[in-house]
């Protein structure tokens, strides 16, 4: 019996003194974190030169490190670039993948051509987000939006949003620096 409970006494005390190297090995099996782009690209059929309808899409997708901040991340830049998209389709539909969505932006310039059959003005939508950056400790999501569905000129936007990779919770820039100073000539 004495055995019995030597026995036990050990096997505790090793499985006691395991648990504090599993916190380690836990972190230490986060895999790295990587930065990819999902990228499509639709066009009109019987495209010619300049005068072609399109869409690219240049999605950053996160890859690696914890679920929870992985996918804080990745969700936000999900809902940035289709909410970018709903607002220029036909029938704003949101949930509908990237592709589909793609689609409804050339039947949109379609659509568009049968009220306006003068019109010779190509669309185009480009969404990209392959200037994001990623580094130890932070990315940041830098996506460009620049587009023509007629009118006197393209429109150009940019969005950045800086993430800390340890939660995956966005930033506030500016409550980092006590001030900030914009110099103008």
């Amino acid at each position: 019996m004495r055995i019995f409970f030597a026995f036990l006494a050990i096997s505790s005390l090793m499985i006691s003194c395991g648990g504090s190297g599993s916190e380690e090995s836990v972190a230490e099996k986060l895999e790295a974190w990587e930065l990819d782009f999902n990228s499509l690209r639709k066009s009109e059929a019987n495209c010619t030169g300049d005068t072609c309808t399109y869409i690219e899409l240049s999605i950053p997708v996160l890859e690696g490190g914890s679920v929870d901040a992985r996918s804080r991340i990745n969700d936000y830049i999900d809902a940035t670039f289709r909410e970018a998209l709903k607002s220029r389709l036909p029938e704003p539909n949101s949930t509908a993948p990237f592709p589909e969505l793609a689609e409804s932006f050339l039947e949109g310039y379609k659509l568009f051509n049968m009220e306006f059959p003068e019109s010779d003005a190509a669309w185009f939508l480009e969404l990209k987000g392959d200037s994001s950056m990623l580094t130890e400790e932070y990315f940041t999501a830098i996506i460009s939006d620049i587009d023509f569905m007629g009118g006197a000129h393209p429109n150009a936007y940019t969005t950045i949003q800086s993430f800390d990779l340890e939660d995956g919770r966005a930033i506030d820039i500016l409550s980092r620096y006590d001030s900030i100073h914009v110099f103008t000539d």
